[in-house]
C-alpha cells in the first residue's frame, strides 16, 4: 500500500476523517475485557515497515500522520518538518520528522496543504510498502472477513494476538513492601529493581532459586532490596507480542490490578492505605515500542503506590 492511497476514497473518509465517539462498548480482540469508555468509529492506527532512525518510517495514530525521513528524502518532499537526534553528527541533522493532522478542516482535496501532501506522496514517497494496521472498531473484524472494509481491497492478512503464559517456579523474589519504597528512590536501588523486573520479563534462569551457573559466566544476583534476603515464590509471566494499542495495554493493566491485587475483606485498597497482608503484593508491567526505541515499566502495590520507568533505548 502506498502513502498516496491513505488520502483517497473511503479509506480517507471512513478511517481518518471519521473519529466520531460512540457510546457502544468496545472490546479487546480476545473478547474477554471490556473498555469502559467511548471508542471512535473511524479510528485506526498504522505503522509502516522500516527501522527507526535508519529507514524512512511512517505512522498514523488518531488522525496524526508522522513521517520520519532521512535528509535527502526530506529535501525532496517540500514539506515543513523538524530535525531529530539520530546519534550522528552533532551539528548536522540527518533525520527529520514531519507531522500532519489529517483531521483538520483544511486537510481536504483542493486545499493547499493537502495538495502538497498529495504531490509529495505521488512524486517522492511513492513506493508501495507493508503496513501494520489496527482498527479500534470492535465490529470491524466481521466486516473485514466479509470484504466490506475499505482496507479489504489491499488484501490484508489478519493476525490474532494471543497471550503466551510462562510459569516461573521457585523464583527468587526481593522482599519489597510499601514501607521500603523510600529506599528505592535513589539511583542504584531503582536500577536494581528495574533490572530485576526485566530479568523476569525475559524468564531468565538467573532469577531462579535453583540456578547454579558458574559465577565466571554470570555475576548477576537477585538484589536484596528489603530488610531480609530474597525468598522463593512461584510467579507467572504473561506476554502479548504484536501491534498493540495503548487502550489494550491500559485495560490489561487494570484487569491484572483488579484480579492480582485482591486483598482480604477486612483490608483496604485505597490510594491512602494498604492492608497489612497486601503490603508485599505487587504487579509489574512492561511495554516496548517497535524498533526498540522506547520502553515503559510500571510497578504497582495494592494501595496504588506506583513506581514507573521510561527508557530511551537509542
Amino acid at each position: 500500500m502506498r502513502l498516496e492511497e491513505l488520502l483517497e476514497g473511503e479509506f480517507f473518509t471512513e478511517y481518518i476523517k471519521k473519529g466520531i465517539p460512540s457510546p457502544e462498548p468496545a472490546y479487546i480482540p480476545s473478547g474477554t475485557v471490556k473498555h469502559s469508555g467511548l471508542f471512535s468509529v473511524g479510528n485506526i492506527m498504522m505503522l509502516s515497515e522500516g527501522r527507526p532512525l535508519v529507514d524512512n518510517v511512517f505512522s498514523l495514530y488518531e488522525g496524526m500522520l508522522r513521517l520520519e525521513l532521512d535528509r535527502p528524502t526530506y529535501e525532496k518532499v517540500g514539506l515543513q518538518g523538524k530535525p531529530i537526534e539520530d546519534g550522528g553528527r552533532k551539528h548536522q541533522s540527518n533525520r527529520w520528522v514531519i507531522e500532519c493532522n489529517l483531521r483538520l478542516p483544511n486537510m481536504m482535496p483542493g486545499k493547499k496543504g493537502f495538495s502538497r501532501l498529495q504531490w509529495a506522496f505521488k512524486n517522492v514517497l511513492n513506493r508501495s510498502i507493508t503496513w501494520l494496521f489496527y482498527n479500534f472498531n470492535p465490529t470491524a473484524i466481521e466486516s473485514l472477513r466479509a470484504g466490506q472494509e475499505p482496507i479489504s481491497q489491499h488484501q490484508p492478512c489478519i493476525k490474532s494476538i494471543e497471550p503466551v503464559i510462562s510459569d516461573l517456579p521457585n523464583t527468587l523474589l526481593p522482599d519489597i513492601s510499601v514501607a521500603d519504597l523510600s529506599q528505592l528512590y535513589d539511583h542504584e536501588g531503582t536500577l536494581d529493581l528495574y533490572e530485576y523486573i526485566q530479568m523476569l520479563c525475559l524468564t531468565s534462569p538467573r532469577v531462579s532459586a535453583q540456578d547454579s551457573i558458574d559465577p565466571h559466566l554470570s555475576r548477576y544476583e537477585v538484589p536484596s532490596l528489603g530488610a531480609t534476603k530474597p525468598k522463593s515464590r512461584n510467579m507467572v509471566r504473561v506476554r502479548w507480542q504484536g501491534f498493540i494499542s495503548p487502550q489494550f495495554a491500559r485495560e490489561v493493566f487494570l484487569m491484572v490490578r483488579k484480579e492480582g491485587l485482591r486483598i482480604d475483606k477486612d483490608g483496604q485498597d485505597t490510594e491512602q492505605s494498604t492492608s497489612r497482608n497486601a503490603e508485599g503484593s505487587w504487579i509489574a508491567m512492561s511495554a516496548s515500542a517497535f524498533g526498540g526505541v522506547k520502553a515503559w515499566t510500571v510497578m504497582q502495590w495494592a494501595g496504588s503506590e506506583t513506581l514507573t520507568w521510561e527508557s530511551d533505548l537509542v
